[in-house]
């Protein structure tokens, strides 16, 4: 899978590219997508060839666009396994090491970045 235009998504099956926005997102994802905040929409999905997860959609900047999406589950009870189920899809997919890097000012927790070009 190649990131540089934005993220497949196996269920539902759509591509959301990094130029989309709340409205594209709400559109593409409807009904499985929710607003927590003006720049800060959630999706329960399937990626990487079958990753049950939730995905955050993280618009920032002056311009407003799409700059970050995060993996999660709920409930948080222990992450560890969590990243390890993820990093395993994430390198299978993408075909790179996830390297695991403690997240201090969020608590217990670990992330695992791949820059945008």
């Amino acid at each position: 899978m190649d990131l540089v235009e934005g993220i497949a998504i196996d269920e539902p099956p759509v591509f959301v590219p990094w130029n989309a926005t709340g409205e594209d997102l709400e559109r593409l994802l409807w009904p499985h997508v929710q607003q927590l905040g003006p720049s800060h929409w959630t999706a329960r999905v399937l990626v990487f060839g079958g990753l049950a997860c939730e995905l955050g959609f993280h618009y920032r900047g002056t311009d407003g666009e799409l700059s970050e999406i995060e993996f999660f589950r709920h409930p948080y009870l222990d992450r560890s396994p969590t990243f390890e189920d993820f990093a395993r899809f994430f390198e299978a997919t993408l075909g790179r090491r996830i390297v695991k890097r403690p997240v201090i000012d969020e608590g217990p927790s670990c992330r695992a970045l791949i820059p945008r070009p």
